[in-house]
């Protein structure tokens, strides 16, 4: 062990309590000594349900409105995040175009800003349908995932990723690249969505395709993802947390 594990160690010897950001995250720190006991909760990774949940009913109450204004396709998969070479982008353009051959009907919205943001425009100028929307504050999110059907997360890295949080809460289904760090938690794989591996672009290709093939299932599929994602209510998790330190001063 090196150096570097050896002070987290350390520092994690110091502490009694322990919140962590899901299944993964857990399996690390018992890695590096910490008792099971000790971790009181795993789904430390929430959001304010309610305020997204506001949000997304606004908007969707005028639905087709809002997507006919936008200029949006009839189904959509969505992006949500800053333009950075981290989030894997190009790639997910890519494969996005690959689909789209045989799927005009489909589309691709990009929201958020970042410094690919030219870049990316230039590359998606001769795919159909792809449309970038500027960033806005985290509550107004769920008005676009309002309007999508699909969130797609490709990042090459991702600690977490609380967008497909909010997704779900949403009722999305999602794609999400292996390295994020709440696979383990929130995708179950061919119910809610599925996972991918974000350096093989026909991987990507055909985890896009499913969505475009199976698109009756969307409903059902965002469905379930509401129902994996009721674990991380904040009022549910704050309970877990508190019994688990009540339950450590036993």
């Amino acid at each position: 062990m090196g150096l570097k594990e050896r002070f987290k160690q350390f520092l994690l010897s110091q502490a009694d309590v322990f919140f962590c950001f899901g299944k993964s995250s857990a399996a690390y720190l018992e890695k590096l000594g910490v008792k099971s006991a000790q971790i009181v909760t795993q789904r430390a990774a929430i959001v304010d349900n309610d305020v997204i949940l506001e949000h997304y009913h606004r908007a969707f109450d005028q639905r087709e409105s809002r997507k006919n204004a936008r200029n949006w396709a009839a189904y959509n998969f969505i992006f949500v995040g800053r333009l950075i070479p981290p989030k894997n982008l190009p790639l997910l353009l890519q494969a996005f175009a690959e689909v789209q051959k045989n799927a005009p009907d489909w589309g691709l919205i990009l929201l958020g800003e970042g410094e690919q943001k030219a870049e990316l425009q230039t590359i998606a100028a001769t795919i159909p349908n792809v449309r970038f929307e500027a960033g806005v504050p985290w509550y107004e999110v769920a008005e676009y995932l309002a309007l999508a059907d699909v969130l797609v997360l490709p990042s090459e890295s991702e600690p977490w990723g609380l967008v497909v949080n909010e997704a779900m809460i949403c009722g999305l289904p999602v794609l999400v690249s292996e390295p994020s760090g709440c696979v383990d938690d929130l995708v179950q794989v061919g119910k809610n969505g599925w996972v991918f591996n974000p350096h093989l672009l026909p991987d990507f290709v055909n985890k896009l395709r499913l969505f475009v093939d199976n698109a009756e299932n969307l409903t059902q599929m965002g469905e379930k993802s509401r129902q994996i994602v009721a674990d991380f209510e904040p009022q549910k998790v704050a309970h877990e947390m508190l019994q688990g330190i009540k339950s450590l001063g036993h």
